[in-house]
């Protein structure tokens, strides 16, 4: 029974056709420019599909040159290219569903208002069945994608892991296409993404000026790595850095102890994440203890020399084990792939060195980056097939990755 269906009989009364009170919202867009809608939902917890953002990437630019926009609906943070309608009531959503040329979001009263103007539209639903949920007056108009699993829908609103983004993207990208009758310019199709991806992770080497990078892609809600456990850091622009980034929090990584009481006025929002090797000192922890440093242990050494170890740092705190995945991580999900070759990916991972960006610890050894933080950048790595560095290095990266498969 659907949802709706269920509020009529409790309430006992019949239902009929929808009248929506529409409100104007005035939209800064040209007198003939068409335009879709997009309702990124952010409630309940189930519905925060979390590929909006690279989905509106491939899909703005194509439809730009069409003239046709995208509104985007209950938007915390508009993506790039979307234009934000702020603070609209439902009747201005009515409104501008009304008279937009698709609506794309997931199943709640947008999606049915949608449907009750018979408006073209792609809707998600992850957590219920489709007949529960469905856009209700929806006809052949309405596209309902639902990730494909044998599993039974959850039914609940802050299920871990979401379901919703098991859908892949490309088919969403797909769908758009479809519904505004464009032909789809797509050159790869996904085979695996990884568990952090596409959230931001930055990781800088302090070995260039902060002024190289465009601080105005890193969102400064994002926690910001300083690797002191990498390539050749300076000091000075070790220290610049830490006082001009925004991010509410910054780790550093060290594998080495460092003055720590030059850090001080920034303690508040550091945290030291300290690598356990066999050249270790815990009296550097004792010193990040007693200045009220907050801090993290670390190590990926074997069980046999970490053992030696602890007994140093029991007072301090629990070292955790690092983890690296590895080619046998992507195997799991792609037994049959195969790895000869270029193998193409996206990273959500940036590691800002020298004034580049690279998007994994394998790039930034093979030296392939690129002038920009822009997610939407395609890397190639060779021969991940073969057991050696250079194949190690690319996969202990892999959460980051969105693995790609060139469409022939």
């Amino acid at each position: 029974m659907h949802y709706l269906e269920s509020y009529a009989l409790n309430a006992g009364v019949k239902i009929s056709d929808p009248f929506i009170y529409e409100d104007f919202f005035p939209l800064s867009l040209g007198k003939d420019q068409d335009y879709i809608t997009l309702d990124v939902s952010r409630v309940p917890n189930s519905r925060k599909y979390k590929y909006w953002k690279e989905i509106m990437a491939e899909v703005v630019p194509v439809i730009e040159s069409r003239n046709i926009s995208v509104i985007q609906l209950n938007c915390e943070i508009p993506y790039r290219g979307c234009h934000p309608a702020s603070n609209p009531t439902e009747n201005q959503i009515a409104y501008l569903i009304k008279n937009s040329l698709l609506h794309v979001g997931v199943d709640n009263i947008n999606s049915d208002i949608a449907s009750s103007y018979d408006k073209k539209q792609i809707c998600l639903i992850s957590t219920v069945h489709e007949s529960v949920s469905k856009p209700y007056w929806a006809k052949e108009n309405c596209k309902i994608i639902a990730p494909e699993t044998d599993n039974k829908p959850s039914y609940f609103d802050d299920e871990n892991p979401q379901t919703i983004n098991s859908i892949n993207p490309e088919k969403i990208v797909d769908a758009i296409f479809s519904s505004l009758e464009i032909k789809s310019r797509r050159k790869f199709n996904t085979i695996f993404i990884g568990e952090l991806y596409p959230s931001q992770n930055v990781h800088f080497i302090s070995d260039a000026p902060i002024f190289k990078y465009d601080l105005n892609l890193i969102d400064n809600e994002v926690e910001t790595k300083m690797r002191l456990d990498m390539g050749n850091p300076n000091p000075q622009i070790f220290m610049d850095a830490i006082s001009r980034i925004n991010s509410k929090e910054i780790s550093i990584v060290t594998k080495t102890p460092f003055d720590a009481q030059q850090l001080l006025p920034y303690k508040d929002k550091l945290n030291v994440i300290y690598i356990i090797d066999e050249n270790n000192n815990s009296d550097f922890v004792r010193m990040m203890r007693r200045l009220g440093f907050k801090f993290q242990l670390m190590s990926d050494l074997p069980e046999d020399k970490l053992s030696k170890i602890k007994l140093d740092y029991m007072d301090l705190n629990l070292i955790k084990k690092q983890q690296f995945e590895s080619i046998e991580d992507f195997k799991k999900s792609n037994p049959e792939e195969d790895l000869k070759g270029i193998t193409y990916y996206q990273s959500c991972k940036k590691i800002l060195s020298n004034g580049k960006v690279y998007p994994s610890e394998y790039a930034l050894a093979t030296q392939d980056g690129a002038d920009t933080l822009d997610d939407s950048l395609v890397f190639e790595a060779v021969d991940l097939h073969e057991d050696n560095e250079m194949s190690r290095l690319f996969w202990k990266d892999l959460k980051y990755f969105k693995i790609l498969k060139e469409i022939v």
